[in-house]
């Protein structure tokens, strides 16, 4: 999932170029076989992107579309075929979600569930900034107003790329599932 941000922000810092949107749409298909359900936690952020391109946004964004499609191809055949085809993987697929899906099924002990795993994994990937965002705070903290405008002038673009990677995965985490 960082490396998929990342490319989402050297695509934005670029220019999106062709090279970035083959590279989002590969990243998302290996993702997608890892974890499929962080794939939809991740289509705000690559939106974004794409509609920040300067030029050819629907064509690059269609571009990495095929990408990720073909790829998740490559996993997802023979994922199916090992699980003794459509309707067996269907079912097994129907099954997990009716357990763990908060609105689907699981109820509140899914809730529950997802709110834990939600709040560990964002304290896993995020205990190590813990101290660069201290730091940062700290510094900003006792800067003048005029440097707070212009720090927060320069880093409103980082907060858009933070705000739309976490805030859709918590949510996917939560309310759908982990």
């Amino acid at each position: 999932v960082c490396l998929a941000v990342l490319c989402c922000w050297r695509a934005l810092r670029h220019g999106c170029r062709w090279a970035a949107a083959v590279m989002i749409g590969g990243v998302l298909a290996i993702i997608g076989g890892v974890r499929p359900q962080t794939v939809p936690g991740l289509a705000p952020l690559v939106a974004y992107v794409f509609w920040r391109s300067p030029r050819q946004r629907l064509t690059k964004l269609a571009a990495a579309l095929c990408v990720c499609a073909s790829g998740t191809l490559v996993w997802l055949v023979p994922m199916v075929w090992m699980s003794g085809g459509w309707a067996a993987y269907v079912d097994l697929f129907h099954r997990h979600f009716t357990v763990t899906a908060t609105g689907v099924g699981g109820g509140i002990d899914a809730l529950l569930w997802n709110v834990f795993f939600a709040g560990l994994y964002c304290w896993n990937g995020l205990v190590l900034g813990v101290v660069l965002l201290a730091g940062a705070l700290l510094a900003r903290v006792r800067m003048d107003r005029d440097r707070k405008e212009r720090w927060d002038a320069t880093h409103r673009e980082a907060l858009r790329v933070l705000t739309l990677w976490i805030g859709p995965m918590i949510l996917m985490g939560t309310v759908v599932t982990y």
